[in-house]
């Protein structure tokens, strides 16, 4: 889409519930969530997906219950942040190694957002 609002582009076709778009540090790609259109099942389900601004979808991981928020690059562009749980996880942007870097029992979270430290 151009700045002023014209020339929209739908990147993803497949009929499900996306939001919580973060961009790749070279503007090419998407990290964002993806939940099952209301009323399929299982719709509790979220996936983390990428997408490119050609339209190519690949899914990274699928959280069964939903309890995933907040994804976003790191500046490199190599990694993946994101919200699950009671916790902060990372994983490589190809969707391998996923790690929990904080949280456990009683972890409280985080309030508006991530957003990696320069």
């Amino acid at each position: 889409m151009r700045i002023d609002g014209s020339r929209e582009t739908r990147l993803t076709r497949d009929g499900r519930r996306d939001r919580l778009p973060s961009w790749a540090p070279n503007s090419r790609r998407l990290v964002f969530i993806s939940q099952p259109a209301k009323g399929a099942e299982p719709f509790d389900d979220r996936d983390l997906r990428t997408v490119t601004l050609g339209g190519v979808e690949r899914q990274l991981t699928t959280v069964p219950g939903g309890d995933v928020d907040q994804p976003v690059y790191s500046p490199d562009g190599r990694a993946i942040a994101f919200l699950r749980g009671p916790g902060l996880w990372l994983m490589n942007r190809d969707g391998t190694h996923k790690r929990r870097l904080r949280g456990g029992p009683g972890y409280v979270g985080y309030e508006g957002g991530l957003d990696w430290g320069r």
